[in-house]
């Protein structure tokens, strides 16, 4: 979400788009462009509660869930962060050959990663 008005106005941690579950009819906020295709969470969705909205949904391109990519990604890569990540895009959630390595590189995002791995 970082810093970005239209995403902080959506609620939306991730870039989900609308329609998923758990979202909400979008507020009237000029921050919020009139083209974007981000869903909308309530102001008391939680940053953990959309994260599991998003690892637990089954990507349309694979039919398995983001949770379940990740969790593959985990067992074969468990040091390699950037490939972690991808696994998620390339689950469907983002085509770039790159995104993983930019968020990875991008966030500090190890402790995270590290609290997944110790579950």
């Amino acid at each position: 979400m970082g810093q970005d008005p239209g995403n902080i106005a959506e609620n939306n941690y991730f870039g989900m788009q609308r329609g998923w579950n758990g979202s909400t009819t979008c507020p009237s906020n000029p921050a919020i462009p009139p083209n974007s295709t981000n869903a909308c969470f309530s102001a008391s969705t939680t940053w953990g509660q959309e994260l599991g909205l998003a690892l637990g949904a089954t990507s349309p391109t694979t039919g398995i869930t983001y949770l379940q990519a990740l969790e593959n990604s985990l067992a074969s890569n468990p040091n390699n962060r950037a490939a972690m990540i991808q696994s998620i895009g390339n689950n469907g959630w983002n085509g770039n050959s790159a995104y993983g390595s930019t968020i990875a590189n991008g966030i500090g995002i190890l402790s995270l990663i590290n609290c997944i791995q110790s579950m």
